[in-house]
């Protein structure tokens, strides 16, 4: 390999490790929601902002057989912001589930029933209660699928219609990703 080439790799990866950090799990949700701290983003998060976001999560991502990915990105959420400085205290955060990913907001022994396995999505909805995120599933998607509140899983809760509660959300100035 020639000089050249030696230090126009050393260059790429110095540049790469100044971008941002290894992407890791925690330091709020352990396990999920893998983020990067990046130093030298041009925009920096402020940490006194009260950061008010709900999510509406219709799909499953990878499958049954995995954890939801789109609930991971809740995860990840909390997380880079904590990395960034950003208390927890500061961040008021929901989701509200409806279609093909209702699925992975209900208790391993329905969802068992359903995959043949134990809810993979399970332990980090308990963690993301642990966070204080809110969780909520439509009812009407719910009561359309002959499925009851006793099926869903912990700390999961039931609000009559995704439509209605994204809208309460939104009228207390949750952003909606």
């Amino acid at each position: 390999m020639t000089i050249r080439r030696i230090a126009a790799l050393a260059a790429s990866l110095f540049s790469i490790s100044l971008f941002a950090a290894e992407p890791s799990t925690g330091p709020i949700v352990a396990d999920y929601g893998r983020s990067a701290l990046v130093e030298d983003a041009d925009f920096q998060l402020p940490a006194d902002h009260q950061y008010r976001v709900v999510w509406e999560i219709t799909g499953y991502g990878d499958g049954p057989d995995g954890v939801n990915r789109n609930i991971d990105r809740v995860a990840r959420f909390l997380n880079l912001h904590a990395k960034a400085g950003v208390p927890k205290e500061n961040m008021h955060l929901a989701f509200v589930v409806h279609g093909a990913a209702l699925q992975s907001m209900i208790n391993d022994a329905e969802y068992r029933k359903l995959n043949g396995m134990p809810n993979p999505t399970r332990e980090l909805l308990e963690r993301l209660g642990e966070a204080g995120v809110e969780m909520y599933v439509c009812g009407q998607s719910m009561a359309f699928r002959g499925w009851g509140k006793d099926m869903l899983a912990s700390p999961v809760k039931l609000a009559p219609s995704a439509m209605s509660i994204m809208n309460i959300f939104q009228s207390r100035g949750y952003t909606r990703q």
